[in-house]
């Protein structure tokens, strides 16, 4: 009794280590107290294991939210990387402020090797108060995006991609035009605010 007593007091230790990097405390605990010698320096050798979104932060958390993220964070751990995506798609069409969410969408569209989706994602995250820039270089996710070719370019470009800052700015320079054009009398009131609801329908820059 007094032995067994021991091992699961002695099992906390490869327990409470493996828990700080992801893994089910219950499990580790079994093992170490089964295998204490063996746990503990597997424990110590772990690689940091990621979780899908911390924190949960949408704009207006409900149960339906939870549900839905609960769902991606399952599909994320079964590399049900499409499960997933469909699951956060349907959270921002619940909640429009969710840059973790948006964060989870790039790591997962970079798992699945597509560059764009992951590029719009994460600027979408940083755009929406993302900044947890530690995580962005250092997440396992993430490594195809930053082997990408364009992804320093993004970086120093505000995260975001450099022919989309040069079409911003095609656009302000455009509309500065159309408004010198009704200044000058050429077009009237109407006229402008037709023509800049027609150019703004048709400008909407998308990554490459």
């Amino acid at each position: 009794m007094e032995f067994l007593v021991i091992a699961l007091l002695i099992g906390l230790l490869p327990a409470a280590i493996a828990q700080s990097k992801g893994r089910s405390f219950v499990l580790w605990w079994m093992y170490g107290a089964g295998l204490f010698i063996i746990a503990l320096p597997h424990a110590l050798m772990l690689k940091r294991q990621e979780t899908a979104v911390v924190p949960r932060l949408v704009n207006a958390p409900s149960q339906e939210t939870d549900r839905l993220l609960g769902l991606a964070e399952q599909a994320y751990l079964r590399k049900d990387y499409d499960g997933a995506i469909q699951a956060l798609h349907q959270v921002l069409g619940l909640a429009s402020f969710a840059p973790n969410t948006h964060f989870f969408l790039a790591r997962l569209h970079a798992l699945k090797g597509n560059a764009p989706a992951a590029y719009s994602s994460l600027s979408s995250a940083v755009e929406q108060g993302f900044s947890n820039w530690e995580w962005i270089e250092n997440s396992p996710d993430l490594e195809f995006l930053r082997q990408h070719q364009d992804y320093r370019a993004y970086v120093a470009n505000g995260y975001r991609k450099v022919g989309h800052a040069v079409a911003n700015a095609d656009m302000v320079g455009s509309l500065e035009r159309l408004a010198k054009l009704r200044m000058d009398g050429i077009l009237t009131e109407e006229e402008f605010q037709d023509a800049k609801r027609k150019f703004l329908g048709s400008t909407s820059p998308t990554l490459s």
